[in-house]
């Protein structure tokens, strides 16, 4: 069996370089980061179920970088496979806006998507 040769490390490992921390504008994990805080607002009875499931679902289609959904109270609502309704959704990002959860603007009356900025967003 011939002798072998040593490895060259400088192949493949270029030490020159540093890694660069990139935070990405949209998810690429399974996960979702929420607030330690929003348990105990849940606890004290400030959120409701239905609360909870549209602050969720915006954090779930945020864009990490920035906090901003831009979604529709019918997106939120198609996203519980008909478990909850049009006007729950509606009532709850009412709730959730006027608590200070979250900030849209105003509606025109026309359907549409619209941007949400979720005020307790723990950003990257």
């Amino acid at each position: 069996m011939p002798p072998r040769r040593p490895i060259d490390p400088s192949k493949y490992h270029n030490e020159k370089e540093e890694p660069k921390l990139v935070i990405p504008d949209v998810r690429i994990t399974p996960h979702i980061r929420i607030r330690e805080g929003l348990w105990e607002h849940i606890a004290q009875g400030r959120l409701t179920p239905h609360d909870v499931c549209v602050y969720l679902t915006l954090h779930r289609h945020a864009k990490w970088g920035t906090g901003i959904c831009v979604t529709s109270a019918a997106s939120i609502a198609g996203n519980w496979g008909g478990q909850l309704k049009l006007n729950t959704v509606q009532v709850s990002l009412g709730r959730l806006r006027e608590n200070g959860y979250i900030k849209y603007p105003e509606g025109t009356g026309k359907r549409g998507v619209y941007p949400v900025l979720i005020g307790a967003c723990q950003r990257v």
